[in-house]
C-alpha cells in the first residue's frame, strides 16, 4: 500500500504554488503582477486569477477524494485536502478578503474532527463520512473560488454571494462537528472508560 498517492501530492504542490502566489512580495523583488479593471471600479489582480485557477484544479481532486475515493489511505487524503482548504482560508482572512471568523469556524471545526478520527480509527473503527461533512467542504470551496475570483460576476450587482456561502459553509462546519462527535460518542466514550480501567 502506498502512503501517499499522486492525488495527495498534487494537493501538496497545488499548496505551494498558491501560497508563493499570494504571500510572496513580487513588487519587492522587482516583479510587477499584472492587474487590470473591471466595469471601471473593480480592480483585479491577476495573482489571484492565477491562484484561483490552480485552487479550481485542486478542489476538483478533494471533492473527488471526498466522494469517490476508495484508496485505503483515506485519511492522509482528508488531511491533505484540509491542508489546502485551511491554507487558502488563512491566507485570504491574512489580507481581509475573508472573515476571520468564518475561518476559525472551519479549521477548529477540522481539529475536533481530526482528533475524534484519530481515536476512532486507533479503536479499529472505519471513518464514515456524513453528507453535511460533505457538503460543507463544497460550500468553502465554492465560497473560496469566488473570493479568489472577485466574487465576479456577482460583484457587478453588489451581491456578497461569496461571502454567503462561506457563511452557510462556517455554520454548517459547526453543525458537522457536533455531529460528528454525536455520531461517534460510544466510541470516545469507551476509550475514555478504557484509559481509566488502564489507570
Amino acid at each position: 500500500m502506498k502512503l501517499i498517492n499522486s492525488r495527495t501530492i498534487i494537493k501538496i504542490v497545488i499548496t505551494i504554488l498558491i501560497s508563493i502566489l499570494l504571500i510572496v512580495p513580487f513588487y519587492q523583488l522587482g516583479i510587477e503582477i499584472v492587474n487590470f479593471t473591471i466595469n471601471g471600479k473593480i480592480i483585479v489582480e491577476l495573482k489571484y486569477i492565477l491562484a484561483g485557477v490552480l485552487f479550481i484544479i485542486g478542489s476538483i481532486i478533494c471533492i473527488y477524494d471526498e466522494f469517490y475515493s476508495k484508496d485505503n489511505n483515506f485519511f492522509i487524503e482528508f488531511i491533505s485536502t484540509k491542508i489546502l482548504i485551511d491554507t487558502v482560508l488563512v491566507i485570504l482572512t491574512s489580507v481581509n478578503m475573508i472573515n476571520p471568523i468564518i475561518t476559525i469556524a472551519v479549521i477548529v471545526r477540522d481539529i475536533v474532527v481530526d482528533a475524534v478520527n484519530v481515536i476512532v480509527v486507533r479503536e479499529g473503527y472505519f471513518i464514515k463520512r456524513n453528507i453535511l461533512s460533505k457538503t460543507k467542504m463544497v460550500m468553502i470551496i465554492i465560497g473560496i473560488i469566488l473570493t479568489l475570483f472577485y466574487n465576479l460576476p456577482f460583484e457587478m450587482l453588489n451581491l456578497r454571494i461569496s461571502d454567503f456561502i462561506l457563511i452557510v459553509g462556517a455554520v454548517m462546519s459547526i453543525v458537522s462537528a457536533v455531529q460528528y462527535y454525536n455520531i461517534n460518542k460510544k466510541i470516545l466514550q469507551s476509550n475514555k472508560l478504557n484509559k481509566i480501567s488502564t489507570n
